[in-house]
């Protein structure tokens, strides 16, 4: 009896440990591990790093250009300076007109119900658009639509942002520490 019951606690605590382990995911890659490692998955799916881009954003970012939803996007990585742990990714996907952009929001939208089917959904509005964060299990996705003053061929931009709940927490208490 005791080996049972020491085999069955043993597996609660396996499980458990599972469970805290698992990462967000965006296109398929956990937001874990280094950004090395996660800038060579994005490359091998055919992204591009914008050095330029890069060097203008700082330690701690860096951005690709890709393909998210089968769409030409701008890809933002986030990750901490220090620890160089990858906790945030961003797709961002660009059109010229409010229509069109909406349209997109309305496909990613009913695509994101449809894969997260089990996630908190909380409707909002930002600048003046509808948006929506799905809050599940190993972190949340926030979706956006943004416009941008000034003259630009393609002023509407889509985002849709995915942050994992345990290593933005970690990147959070490692800034507070510098306090």
């Amino acid at each position: 009896m005791k080996r049972f019951l020491s085999f069955f606690v043993m597996l609660v605590l396996t499980l458990g440990a599972m469970a805290q382990t698992q990462h967000m995911k965006f296109m398929g890659i956990p937001l874990n591990g280094t950004i090395s490692a996660f800038h060579q998955k994005l490359v091998a799916k055919g992204c591009k790093h914008d050095v330029e881009v890069s060097n203008a954003v700082g330690a701690g970012s860096r951005v690709f250009a890709g393909t998210f939803f089968g769409e030409k996007a701008d890809i933002y990585v986030y990750y901490n300076a220090k620890t160089k742990v990858v906790y945030r990714a961003k797709a961002c996907i660009k059109r010229s007109s409010e229509d069109n952009i909406i349209r997109k929001y309305n496909e990613v939208k009913s695509a994101l119900e449809e894969k997260y089917p089990d996630a908190y959904m909380s409707e909002d509005e930002h600048n003046g658009y509808d948006s929506m964060v799905f809050y599940t299990s190993q972190g949340w996705i926030d979706l956006y639509v943004s416009k941008h003053d000034g003259y630009s061929e393609t002023p509407y931009s889509l985002h849709i942002d995915y942050i994992d709940d345990v290593n933005f927490k970690k990147n959070e208490n490692s800034k507070m520490n510098d306090l």
